[in-house]
Parts: structure tokens; sequence; C-alpha cells
């Protein structure tokens, strides 16, 4: 009957439980085994847990497993100063870091092996003042840090537990009786009157009294030698559980790791503030170990696994795990009562309590929007609308589906839906409301609706884009009305009225439409909200017309406007999608109460305060360095002293961690190499590689972020790059040789090689000054040709001028003389012929022509004498006539005879001359 009425509940309720977020990690993630028995923490905030396989470390972002080195149970260790300490079976010691960032095991048994029992397992290790405590079931080992000298006490009953209080060892037995060490000998404190089954699990001193922790029957108080149980409320809790571990907290709470029932917080009073097991967040129910970190986070060594409550973050989460509710849609408070709106219904319970969720009656099915609007909580849901009444869901429209409510302006008695297929109108009569009618003129779907100051209604539809209507007076008709976004299709985007703005969002910003230039115009202020590079929807949410949200990628960001002045400004809340887990585009967010707010996700719900922790300040780390060789050999590197690398390596690789365990903070890295170079952008991984650097001397300089504060310290590495052989000091020496000796080679070949040049170019002188000579010769020449051939030229113009004149003189005379002969007066005429004979002197005409050839033919007489020796003046007289080229009738004048008696003058010098009979008289003359 009890396992059936279990099975109904499961199906209409689950406990709310908000909790802090836990962090899973498996025996796979940590890659050890399943157990885990003790957990501490160093200096640095590096965790280190006892598993059964050995110690694991992690740093903040990366597991390292060590094995232990007998191969047996690792069952405790603790950090002290830049050691970790570790018990185990016949065996223990502690763990140091090497120049590579490895811990190494060092024993501290080598010389007390005879002291140590036989099968004995050291259980705890303390530390006071200077001095080590290693407990086993029967001794306690009391290493002095100074002298290295053991001091071991014996007990005779075996130890249950043994706790360093006040500088003082406590422990306790199984029968109940508790001892503390006085000079090395055990002295009783009290004894518990406790059940066979039950023991005592921890001590606590405080206010000058013991509070004493038993496993199966709660807490005892012993003050002035008097023993009492301490009733609580939470005694029968535990009475029905069984305490494993338990310690105290910082803030004066109590931290207990059951068997079988998870992990308890009880305050100081003894009241149950949290209780988290499988159901609500732990990956098992037996926890081995607690312990809290230097952040307050819990970590919880478990029979599986290893768990951390992530108490550094205020943010609380509600974790459906059964998926009793489903993913959350809607959320609202209303009437004291928190309701959430699912794809399985409308659920509900009291406001800031852990009861039950109860589902509202007749509300199965998706919920799409719960909206508060008269007094009234109105439900969108997949069969239509209801209104909400206490336990119940009155429906109100089940035409179809109903996805958002919009109020209208200026008429309190309306109220406008976003259906499935269009929209419509609900109205108040009396006091109760009723659907009034579909909307005409628009049949689409309309998930997103705003209506404007001017009664514009605003639809956006992810698949067909953003319509506009003009609506009637009455709203019963809807007109079309074209706007620049009419055909923008994104999918996840998002549209809202916020203040007076019609606002709308998609990957590529956020818009504002514009009434002036009547478009959509890109708003740089809205768009702060997010960007390309963080989007994860456009899903705009309006909480009370003061507060517009948008879910990014890596935040949940807000647009506040002051209560004050009304100036609207931006914050970011640092809750990454990975964390929430919200489902994209149906993103949703309200009040809770004056101090929270509450976001509904795919796993249930998150209490988000408004005021967000700030990280504290941490520390980066260098946790390894390795260079990959171009054989493909991985080469751990020194953290200390930097390393020197060959040329030829093909990766180094550098790895950094920052021990952050916040949700909601991430950690971001940021390298550089050099001072002189500019930092890299922000990332989240953690390692950083590099690869064909060139030779020299290097320092990476990195620094991590969280939130927005930067870490306290800057890592500084110098490493060397090797020169390649060819640049050594050997190569570069020979290069030097070689290059000198070229020099030389070189400069004595263009040293010959100008020489050579110079001697071409002196020759090349030379004989462009003999050419220059000889062209200026061969002008001169020329000059000298042109001026004796216009020399002979004038002569020959003279000689002809000359002997033209001698030959019209004759030729006027012997024409005078015979028209005188014709005259009949005697004496007159003889006197005249006289005359005329006088002048026509043959030799004084011959010596005139002489006078002027010789001066142009100075040569040819010369010539021709020599040649023909017989000649006479006569015979040279006609040779230089015909020289001239003058014809027999032009000759005949100047020799004063006929032309007959000429022609016989040249038939006898052709005789003289010895010329044969086709040869020419005048071209003989002319050739010589």
């Amino acid at each position: 009957m009890l396992r059936k009425l279990f099975f109904i509940l499961s199906f209409s309720c689950s406990l709310a439980q908000e909790i802090p977020k836990v962090f899973q990690y498996s025996p796979d993630t940590y890659r050890g085994e399943t157990q885990n028995w003790e957990i501490t923490q160093d200096k640095n905030g590096f965790i280190y847990v006892a598993n059964n396989f050995g110690l694991l470390e992690f740093n903040g972002v990366t597991w390292k497993t060590y094995p232990t080195p007998n191969n047996t149970i690792m069952r405790s260790a603790k950090a002290i100063g830049d050691k970790i300490y570790t018990g185990f079976y016949m065996e223990f010691g502690y763990w140091q870091r090497d120049d590579f960032g490895y811990l190494i095991y060092h024993s501290m048994t080598q010389n007390i092996q005879e002291s140590i029992m036989e099968d004995e397992q050291f259980w705890r290790i303390d530390s006071f003042d200077n001095f080590i405590v290693f407990q086993s079931l029967n001794q306690f080992f009391l290493f002095n840090i100074s002298t290295e000298h053991f001091d071991i006490i014996t007990v005779n009953e075996p130890i249950e537990k043994s706790h360093l209080i006040n500088k003082n060892l406590y422990y306790h037995t199984a029968d109940g009786s508790i001892y503390f060490l006085e000079q090395g000998k055990p002295k009783q404190l009290v004894k518990i009157p406790l059940a066979e089954d039950n023991r005592i699990e921890n001590l606590f001193y405080s206010n000058n009294q013991w509070l004493i922790l038993t496993q199966k029957d709660g807490f005892y108080i012993y003050s002035e030698n008097k023993l009492k149980k301490w009733t609580i409320p939470a005694d029968s809790f535990l009475k029905k559980t069984t305490v494993y571990k338990s310690i105290a907290l910082r803030n004066g709470n109590f931290a207990l790791g059951l068997i079988a029932n998870g992990f308890l917080i009880l305050d100081s009073k003894g009241t149950i503030k949290e209780n988290l097991n499988i159901n609500n967040g732990l990956s098992n129910n037996t926890v081995l170990s607690v312990f809290e970190d230097n952040r307050n986070n819990i970590w919880l060594g478990l029979d599986i696994g290893i768990n951390t409550v992530n108490y550094q973050s205020n943010i609380l989460y509600y974790n459906d795990i059964d998926g009793i509710l489903g993913t959350v849609y809607a959320t609202k408070v209303f009437n004291n009562k928190l309701y959430i709106g699912t794809n399985q219904g409308l659920y509900f319970k009291d406001l800031h309590t852990i009861d039950f969720f109860h589902l509202v009656k007749n509300s199965k099915g998706q919920v799409w929007n719960l909206f508060e609007y008269d007094g009234k909580l109105f439900c969108g849901h997949n069969l239509g609308c209801f209104i909400i009444e206490g336990e119940d869901a009155k429906l109100l429209y089940k035409e179809t589906g109903v996805w958002t409510f919009e109020k209208i302006p200026d008429k309190p008695g309306l109220l406008m839906v976003g259906t499935y297929k269009g929209l419509g109108v609900f109205e108040k009569i009396g006091q109760d409301w009723r659907f009034r009618n579909n909307i005409k003129g628009f049949d689409i779907s309309a998930r997103f609706v705003a209506m404007d100051s001017l009664k514009n209604i605003w639809i956006n539809h992810e698949y067909k884009g953003v319509y506009q209507l003009k609506i009637d007076e009455g709203f019963y008709q809807a007109k079309l009305v074209e706007n620049n976004f009419k055909n923008r299709k994104q999918k996840n985007s998002g549209l809202i009225k916020f203040k007076k703005d019609i606002i709308y969002a998609d990957y590529s910003g956020i818009y504002k439409y514009d009434y002036t230039a009547q478009k959509f115009v890109f708003n740089k202020h809205y768009s702060q909200l997010s960007d390309s590079t963080n989007y994860q929807s456009g899903k705009l949410i309006s909480i009370d017309d003061r507060e517009l949200w948008l879910f990014n990628n890596q935040d949940v960001a807000v647009l506040s406007s002051d209560f004050l002045s009304g100036n609207l400004y931006i914050k970011k809340y640092d809750l990454p999608q990975e964390v929430r887990k919200t489902m994209s585009g149906f993103e949703n967010i309200d009040k809770l109460d004056d101090d929270n707010y509450i976001i509904g996700n795919s796993t249930g719900y998150i209490i988000l305060p408004k005021a967000q922790t700030n990280p504290d300040d941490f520390n980066i780390y260098l946790t390894g360095v390795s260079s990959t060789s171009k054989n493909n050999q991985t080469i751990k590197q020194s953290l200390k002293d930097g390393f020197i690398v060959n040329f030829d390596f093909i990766n180094i690789s550098f790895h950094f961690s920052v021990p952050n365990l916040s949700p909601t903070h991430k950690t971001l890295y940021q390298y550089k190499l050099n001072d002189s170079e500019a930092w890299s952008e922000w990332t989240a991984n953690n390692n950083f590689n590099i690869s064909k650097l060139g030779f020299g001397k290097y320092r990476l300089h990195a620094r991590a972020k969280i939130g927005e504060l930067i870490s306290s310290n800057t890592i500084n590495y110098e490493f060397t790059i090797n020169r390649p052989w060819y640049f050594s000091n050997i190569s570069i020496l020979l290069y030097l040789l070689a290059i000198t000796l070229m020099i030389y080679l070189v400069h004595k070949s263009y040293k010959n090689h100008y020489h050579k040049k110079q001697q071409q170019l002196i020759q090349e002188k030379r004989n462009q000054i003999e050419e220059i000579k000889k062209i200026n010769e061969q002008q001169i020449f020329k000059l000298k040709n042109d001026q004796l051939n216009q020399l002979v030229e004038q002569k020959n113009k003279e000689l002809e001028n000359t002997t033209v004149n001698l030959i019209r003189k004759n030729e006027l005379l012997n024409n005078l003389k015979k028209e005188i002969k014709k005259v009949n007066r005697t004496n007159e005429v003889n006197s005249l012929l006289k005359f005329i004979e006088k002048n026509q002197n043959e030799n004084e005409d011959w010596e005139v022509f002489e006078s002027v050839f010789n001066r142009s033919e100075q040569d040819f007489l010369n010539n021709l004498k020599a040649k023909h020796p017989n000649l006479t003046a006569n015979d040279l007289r006609l040779c230089s006539y015909l020289r001239l080229n003058l014809s027999s009738k032009e000759i005949a004048p100047l020799l004063n005879i006929s032309v007959r008696s000429m022609e016989i003058k040249r038939y006898r010098l052709r005789k003289k001359l010895d010329l044969e009979h086709d040869e020419s008289l005048s071209s003989y003359i002319l050739s010589i």
C-alpha cells in the first residue's frame, strides 16, 4: 500500500528543495577507483583525495592520478606546507612536487619498520606546532619536523577516530570512551552510553563545552563533567540514518556525510538546512569523507565518485532529477504561492518552503505562459487559456492553444491573446472574464505580440517575418501594414514592447522601430545586451516595464531603469547556458521576491539573487610544460628553471590552472610572448601551444580572469630556442671565414674585372679618340674637298665663262668680217678688217684661256705632255678645248678655222694619240 502511495505521489508532486550547484566527478573523470576516503587542500587551492587507487590531484581544471607506491588503498591525506602527507597499508610518507610539476613520493618509514604492526593501516593525519601525527588503529606516530625524530604512542583499545583539538590529541573507542593524550599517555575524558551498533563519529569543542556526535543517536553535550543529550529538530532524521563523516563549517553549521542518505547540513541549532542525495544532485548516497575548501565549497568523497557542493556561489538550483515536473516554460508568484508551468502541466507550492510541488487540477499538458492581470492568474496552455483559482484550473478558452497575453491601452476590460491561429480578445463582464472574439484579418500563429501607443499590433513569426497590423476601434478587424522587417526570418528571434519602444532582437543585434523613418533601425544602446559572439536567443523579457532581460550564451543581461533618475543601465549575470540549461527561444525569468529572480530551465529552475557574488582574489599556476621533438617525442620541461629546446621542435605546450569552482564565473586565460607583444584575446583554453618560433630567448606571460577580476599574479616563464646547426657558433665562424674568403675572391675578381674593364675602357677611349680623329680628319678632308670642289667649280665656271666669251667674241668678229667684206669701200673695209684681225689674235685668246685653264686643270697638260711628248702647242691647245667637252663647232671659232678644218685637226690628233678607230677622242681626253 505504501509503495502504491509513493508511486502515485511521484507523479503528482516533487519535493522542492533549492540547493547550490553540485559538480559530479565520476571515476572515469578522475581516472581512479570508486571509493574516496579523505580530502585535503594545499596552499595553492589544489584538491587532493585519498582514493582506493592512490592520490588524486585536482588543480581546478584537470585531474591527475598517482598510484599508491605499494599498490594498496590510500586511507588518509593531509596537505601541510608544500607537501602532501598520505597514509595507507603498512606505510606513510609525503609527496612533493618536482621541477616538472609532478608529485614524487618519499617514504618516512624506512627507520621505523619494526614499530609498524602487521596489517596496520593509517587512517588519519594531523599537524600541530612542529609535529605531524599519523594515526593507525592502535598507534600514534608523532614526527618532529625539526629533529626528524618519531615518538610512537601505542594504546590498548583500538582507535575508532582521532581528533586534534586545541593542540591536543583526542580519540574515542568502540565502547564510547573518549580519551586524550597527556604526556604521551591516554587519559579518559568521558564515556558515552552507546548501543552496540552505535559509535562516536566526531568531537567538537566550543564555548567551554564538548559537542559529541554519534553515528545513530544525534548529539551529546559534555560540560562541567556532565553529559546530556542535545535535543534538536533533526533528531528524528538522525535516528533513521548513519553518520559516517562530519565536520564543523566556518559559518557555525555542521556538514554530515551519511550512509545511504547523502549529505546533511545542520545549523547551529540543529535544524536541517539542506539534505542532498541522489534524488536532488548527488551521484551517490554514501558519503565517506567531507571537506570544506578555502572558498567554502563542500567536497564529498563518495562510495562511488566525488561531488562538490558549490557554496561559493549564492545561486540556488531546483533539480527535477526524476523528471516529474518536466521543462519549465513559465513561473509566477501569485497569492504567496509559486506556480511553475512546464511541458507536463502547471504545478504549485507555498512560497519559500521545501514543500512538495502539486499539480494544479485540469492543467496537464504544455504550459506556455503565466500572466497576472486584474487580480487573476491567466495560464496560456496548449489546450487554450485557463484562469487559475487556488489549486484548480478553470478553462476560459479552448478553441486553440494560447501563446501569450497583451494588455490593451485604455481598455482595462479587454485582454488580447496570441494564439496558434492568430489573435483573440477576452472581455470582462461583471467579475468574470469571457472569450469575446477572434480578430479577423490575421490567422497566423502569434507567439510574440506587442501593441504600441498608436494601437499598432506587432507580431513576430520566426519563420515568416514581422507583421504590423492596424486594428479597428472595437478590436474586431485588423489590416496588414507594410514594414521593412516583413520578410525577416530568424530562428529564436524575439519582439517586445519596452517602455514606449517596439523592439526586435535576433542574431545580428537589437532593433527599435523608428516612427519617423517608419522602419526598424539598429539600436546601439539596446544592442549592448548582446552581440553575435555571445548570442543564444533573441527572446526579450520585460519585468514590470522596468527591466528588459536577454539570455546570452555566456551570461544573462538586464537593462534596468534607476528608480530615482529613471536612467537605463546594463548589468550582466555570469550564468552561462551550459550551467543554466534554459530552452533556447523559450527562456523565462520573473521576480521571486524583492531579492531574487526565478529562471525556469530544462531540469527545474534557478534562484538568481539580485546581488551577485564577486569572485575572491586568486592566483594562476603553471602546472606543466612539455616540448615535442621532430621525432614526436614528448619531453617534460622544468617549471622553475625554464628550458632550452632545439630549433627543430614541433610544439611547445604550457598548461595553466586556476582552482575555480564557481559555475557562474568562468575562468579565462590570456597569454603573450615577451614584454613588447600585445596580450592575446581571452580564452577558456588553459593550454597554450607554440610552434614555428624563431631561435632566441623568450619570456611567456600568462594571467587569468574570473568574471571581471584578473589574477593577483602573472606567470613569467623564460625559455630558449637553440640556434639551428647552421646558425651555431662554429657554423657562423665557418660562414665568416667562407664569407671573408668569398669577399676576398670576389674583391680580387672584381679588381681584375675592373682592371680589365678599365683597360677596356681606356682602349675604347683611345679607339673613340682615334675614331673621332678619323672622323675629324675625314670631316677636314671633306671640308677641304668641298672647298677644293668649290674652287674647282669656281675655276671651271670661270674657264667656262672665259671659253664662252672667247667663242662668242670670235664668232662675232667672224660674222662681222663676213659682213664687212660685202661692203664695196675697199680702203675703209681693209682698215676695219685689220682692226678685227688684230682683235682676233689667236695667241692672245689662248693666253687668256690657258691662264684660266691651268688654274682649273693644272695637272692635265702636264699629264698629257708626259704621255704624249710629241704633241705640239696647237695640239695641246686643241686637247684643252676638248677637255672642256666643247664641240668642233664651238672650238673652230677659238682657232679661227672652219668646222671642216676642225674635223681634220681632230683626225690628226687621234693619229698622234694612237687611238683606235672605235675609241672616242673626247672620252680619252676626259680620262687623263
